[in-house]
């Protein structure tokens, strides 16, 4: 606050931060609300219950009730998009227990990769069990542990991103196909291949 308004602007309404205590400050945040700061603060530490207002920014906030954030670039990007080829085609997932590369719970290991159960039927005798499998990529390839998915569309191997050694990040380039809107290396929708190892289990 001290710093905005060294710089020309009234973050905090004007007041001077040294003299801004907790309650001056909920009194200018509650000035915008439905309710008086004396409800409020009457209310306790418990506060007020209020009904639920569903779809209220796009009521009252959006231009025609629609976002438009998308800028002109991706738009024209996106007119020129092609659905993916034959064959398989990664597309990293996020996992319980996993906060990108830290695992806050659960054993944490080999990579999984989840397949439609369609795809499994070569790799696992047993349509209940999983079976180890190598995923190829032109950059790469990891071991991982195949798991029958429903939930996965065909032609997909979904693999937890994250991971130091064995994530999708080792079937990816950081210079092939670098995305040159968003200096992304292209990490979903890379053709792969799924080749079994040794017996299921």
């Amino acid at each position: 606050a001290s710093l905005s308004t060294r710089m020309g602007f009234a973050a905090l309404g004007g007041v001077d931060p040294d003299d801004l205590t907790d309650e001056l400050f909920l009194h200018g945040v509650l000035a915008h609300s439905s309710f008086t700061p004396s409800e409020v603060f009457g209310a306790g530490p418990r506060g007020i219950d209020v009904p639920v207002e569903y779809g209220w920014v796009r009521d009252t906030l959006l231009v025609d009730g629609r976002w438009n954030i998308a800028p002109e670039v991706l738009v024209m990007r996106l007119a020129d998009h092609l659905p993916p080829g034959p064959g398989l085609v990664l597309a990293p997932r996020r996992e319980m227990a996993w906060s990108n590369s830290v695992r806050y719970a659960g054993p944490g290991d080999e990579p999984v990769a989840r397949i439609h159960p369609d795809e499994a039927a070569e790799l696992t005798a047993d349509r209940h069990a999983v079976g180890h499998a190598t995923v190829t990529g032109r950059h790469g390839s990891i071991a991982v542990t195949v798991v029958r998915d429903p939930n996965v569309a065909p032609g997909v191997v979904s693999i937890t991103h994250g991971r130091t050694d064995g994530g999708p990040g080792v079937l990816t380039s950081s210079r092939d196909r670098v995305d040159p809107l968003t200096a992304m290396p292209l990490a979903s929708g890379v053709a792969v291949t799924i080749a079994r190892n040794g017996p299921s289990t």
